[in-house]
């Protein structure tokens, strides 16, 4: 690992020198860095969680996440972000009523990336976010999950958008380092494999006039493929009415002798909505087979997502990733109250084998001011679950602030 870290920093300095070299010549150097950008990013975090059973637990953190940019000489930069986040003393002493989701305080180099792009293609290699269906940021706490490797991003202009990647190292969430990828996902899954060769990804989506049509492949050496598909049809009835309609389905299997063992997931999932200017309305269903023969009984695999995956039924806490299988049915209404105010109110059943069946109720609420605050937001989140049994009751509150510099 320690190889690797050198080799990533020799090329990022080798990279760097050649730019300011190069530049330096042309006497443009100066403008690598007057045409850079500085972004800064102050939160303030609260999470409360209660349960029927069991102690109550909560979380309050501040952090900053500082991003800095430099500008293009012949189509390469750099970026880096630092990511801060300091619960100011306010952990319990009693470590049950922690919520696990958070460190006393993080302070990491989250990005740290050179890239090459012009108006087709967009190379990024280094420390980074991912935003693909199974691989994303998942930020929504105080800092995101974060990547190190290269990704590639083609966009032709017939509306063909072609990725590629490899992945190496994950930051997950509440941690302030970096870890072999292949062991992050193995031990996700309770299970003690050795590091690993790295992620390989590729996926494509192409639109075409109402038709959108999107396409991944994953795979995790010694674990799974991951296989995800969907398409989305969007149909105009009246003025300002759309209708949408989208499938998706999934495949999972064992990649040579997984050290899971037997893989076999099979997903299928359907959406629809009807939007009305201001107003979203929607239904969602999933399905997940059963495997009784395959790891988990055939449930969905997901390392490097946390209920922020592409299944149409997730909520703010319960979802069908990494669960046992069964059905999962969600309406939801999302609403524009103002030019400031948006809010949304969803509903979900999940019916779960051999498991607690569950439901929840999701309250999202998001307020921007305006005028000399116009970079303040206000976020409140609540989560209702409901469940026959006692012990998987439970309410969650999440409420941020957040103002960009």
């Amino acid at each position: 690992m320690r190889k690797e870290r050198i080799f990533y920093a020799n090329c990022i300095a080798a990279i760097l020198s050649g730019i300011a070299l190069g530049a330096a010549a042309e006497n443009n150097f100066q403008s690598v860095f007057r045409e850079g950008s500085i972004n800064v990013e102050l939160r303030a975090y609260h999470n409360y969680r209660n349960f029927r059973t069991i102690p109550d637990t909560s979380a309050f953190a501040t952090g900053m996440n500082l991003q800095v940019r430099t500008g293009f000489f012949r189509n390469f930069s750099a970026a880096g972000a630092l990511y801060i986040s300091d619960d100011l003393g306010t952990r319990s002493s009693n470590s049950a009523r922690n919520n696990p989701n958070f460190s006393e305080n993080i302070r990491i180099l989250g990005q740290a990336y050179l890239q090459y792009e012009n108006t087709s293609n967009l190379l990024r290699a280094g420390r980074q976010l991912i935003n693909t269906p199974f691989a994303n940021p998942s930020d929504a706490f105080m800092v995101p999950i974060a990547y190190e490797g290269v990704a590639y991003t083609r966009k032709n202009r017939n509306g063909l958008t072609l990725n590629a990647l490899y992945l190496d190292r994950i930051k997950g969430r509440p941690d302030d380092r970096f870890s072999d990828i292949v062991e992050f996902s193995a031990n996700r899954f309770q299970n003690t494999g050795a590091p690993g060769r790295g992620v390989w990804a590729a996926g494509a989506d192409y639109e075409i006039n109402t038709t959108a049509l999107r396409g991944w492949w994953y795979l995790i050496p010694e674990q799974f493929h991951l296989m995800y598909f969907q398409v989305d049809r969007s149909f105009s009835i009246q003025r300002n009415n759309t209708y949408h309609i989208a499938a998706q389905l999934i495949h999972e299997r064992n990649h040579g002798d997984s050290i899971l063992g037997k893989i076999n997931t099979n997903i299928g999932g359907l959406r629809t909505s009807l939007n009305k200017g201001f107003a979203t309305l929607y239904a969602a269903w999933n399905y997940v087979r059963n495997d009784h023969n395959a790891f988990n009984h055939g449930g969905l695999l997901s390392p490097f997502t946390f209920s922020t995956g592409p299944i149409f039924t997730n909520s703010m806490v319960q979802t069908m990733e990494n669960s046992t299988p069964g059905n999962a049915y969600k309406i939801g209404l999302e609403v524009n109250l103002s030019n400031w105010t948006s809010a949304a109110l969803s509903y979900a059943s999940y019916q779960r084998k051999g498991a607690n069946d569950t439901r929840e109720t999701d309250i999202d609420i998001i307020y921007r001011f305006s005028g000399s605050l116009e970079r303040l937001s206000l976020r409140l989140r609540v989560g209702l679950i409901g469940a026959d049994r006692r012990d998987a009751k439970m309410t969650e509150i999440r409420t941020q602030i957040q103002y960009h510099l």
